[in-house]
């Protein structure tokens, strides 16, 4: 099975969500809700592959400012032990340091997917 998820789609964290139940909707049991670890696993128990295309769009969308949203919205729910890593993050997000947003789920995902993520302009 080969599902495509538009890059048009991801403007921010909410949208990719959206984006992702959407192109997955054929094989979910349920709408994904947004966490990362529940992404890994709805991954890992997909045995398609997975196209993103307008790549670019999602690339540009999803920068630093989408980054520090995202990080935004975490800070006060995260478990008191990761607090301090999840603010020094928000802080590199914030002056344009360390991972974009797509950089970090382009990586969990092409971890979990390897060659069965195609990314295409």
């Amino acid at each position: 099975m080969v599902i495509s998820l538009d890059g048009r789609r991801t403007t921010s964290f909410p949208a990719f969500v959206d984006e992702m139940n959407r192109a997955l909707a054929p094989v979910l049991n349920e709408p994904w809700n947004g966490t990362l670890d529940a992404l890994a696993d709805l991954l890992n128990d997909f045995d398609g592959r997975l196209v993103w295309t307008h790549v670019d769009a999602a690339r540009d969308a999803l920068g630093y400012a989408a980054m520090t949203d995202w990080l935004e919205t975490r800070v006060d729910f995260v478990h008191p032990t990761n607090r301090p890593d999840i603010l020094a993050r928000l802080v590199e997000a914030r002056h344009g340091h360390g991972p974009t947003l797509f950089e970090m789920l382009y990586g969990l995902m092409s971890a979990v997917l390897g060659k069965r993520l195609v990314l295409e302009a």
